[in-house]
Formats: structure tokens, C-alpha cells, sequence
């Protein structure tokens, strides 16, 4: 009986060494903290792209440094228009002259001035006031998609590559809208404008923009960071 008592105190033992080394030396173990879902938004960075989040907190990565995250237009003048409530800035070399004095809104900013008997032929940005954005009241999408840029308007004057977007111009909603066209004689020309509705008066609206005609690549460049500035206080 005794030899039985022995072998069984063996066997356990030998279980109780297995089922240790099992634990130390086989079975894997880890340290690492629990990993929490993420949710899947991101985070603009200056330079356009997009960061998400990351890590056991689940914060945003960090946006890379680029040369363009630089505010490019340091050392523009800045333009303001009291009586409208607007400002933008323009590069300090640009010429801006006001078409009717002050009594409406008719600005062109240009970065040369025009040789004689040449106008229409260069780049001129265009600031402006229109009415008849009633019965809109208020969305600038709408009016700018069924009335300035209506399927009929659009097949008519040729007009390719449409996009109109939301854009924020600061105290209002405004409309974004890049294009293309070829005249008769196959010159092809850009456009960028952009559209937003009188805060004072649901029916008048603001154009910026332009037509791109003979303008070099610094020229559209400029124009390009003009709108991107355009701000209602």
C-alpha cells in the first residue's frame, strides 16, 4: 500500500513540474496593453493631406511639415471692402483698379498693366456684384447650378470639366466652381470663380474669378491663392 501511496505522490508531482514548465517556457504570455478600436475620422493638415488616429489613446498622428504649409501670401497687401464686408489679399505688385469708382463693385486685379489696345487679351481677376439671385434665398449651390450653370447654359458655351463645391468665405457659404472651354478658334481656357450671396441682400450675390486667357503659370497660381483668401467679416 505504501509503494502504491508513493507512485501516486510521483505521478502528481511530475503533473504538478509538467503543468510549471508548461507555463514558464511554452505557453506565450504578453504585456502589451489591450488595443481600443479607433474611429475612422481624420484630420486635415495645412498641406491637404489627412492624418488619422493611432496608439492606445487613439490620437491623430502628426501632419507632416511641408514648404507648403507656409502661409504663402505673407507680405500681400490685403484689400477691404467696408461697404461689403469682404476683404482678400493680392501680391504687393498686382494692380488693382476700381472700374466704377466706388459706387458698385466692379474690381480687376491684374499683374501688369495692359499694353494699348489689348484689352480682354491678359489675365484680369474680376470682383463683382450681381442681382437677380432671387428666389434662391440664400443657397448659393442651387442658384449657381440651376441658373449660372444650368445644363442649357453649360452645352451652349461649351463648357467642360464642371465642378461646383461648398466653399466657407468666413460669415457666409459660397460656391466653388472650376471649368473648362474651347472657343471657335480651339483656344482652350481655365476658370475658377467663386459665387456667394449678399448677406445684405438675398438678391445680389459676389462673383471672384476668372477666365484664364494667355496667363502664365505664376499668374493662375496668384489668381488661385487671391480666392483662397477672399474672407466676408
Amino acid at each position: 500500500m505504501k509503494k502504491y501511496l508513493i507512485a501516486l505522490l510521483v505521478i502528481i508531482l511530475i503533473i504538478i513540474g509538467a503543468g510549471v514548465i508548461y507555463w514558464k517556457l511554452i505557453k506565450p504570455t504578453s504585456t502589451a496593453p489591450d488595443q481600443i478600436a479607433c474611429t475612422q475620422d481624420g484630420k486635415v493638415c495645412p498641406d491637404g493631406s489627412v492624418v488619422g488616429r493611432q496608439g492606445p489613446n487613439c490620437e491623430f498622428e502628426e501632419c507632416p511639415f511641408t514648404p507648403d504649409a507656409i502661409d504663402e501670401t505673407a507680405g500681400w497687401k490685403t484689400y477691404t471692402n467696408d461697404k461689403y464686408g469682404f476683404e482678400f489679399k493680392y501680391p504687393e505688385s498686382y494692380l488693382l483698379s476700381d472700374d466704377c469708382d466706388g459706387k458698385c463693385l466692379s474690381l480687376g486685379i491684374r499683374s501688369k498693366p495692359l499694353p494699348p489696345r489689348t484689352y480682354g487679351t491678359f489675365p484680369v481677376l474680376i470682383i463683382s456684384s450681381s442681382k437677380y439671385a432671387y428666389p434662391y434665398n440664400g443657397d448659393i449651390i442651387k442658384f449657381v447650378t440651376e441658373q449660372l450653370y444650368s445644363p442649357s447654359v453649360v452645352s451652349g458655351e461649351g463648357i467642360k470639366n464642371l465642378k461646383i463645391e461648398a466653399v466657407n468665405l468666413g460669415r457666409i457659404s459660397g460656391a466653388k466652381v472650376t471649368a473648362s472651354r474651347e472657343d471657335g478658334m480651339g483656344i482652350r481656357s481655365e476658370s475658377q470663380m467663386i459665387y456667394g450671396i449678399d448677406p445684405k441682400n438675398e438678391s445680389s450675390y459676389f462673383v471672384f474669378g476668372f477666365w484664364q486667357y494667355k496667363a502664365d503659370n505664376d499668374e493662375l497660381n496668384n489668381f488661385t491663392k487671391i480666392l483662397s483668401s477672399v474672407k466676408f467679416n
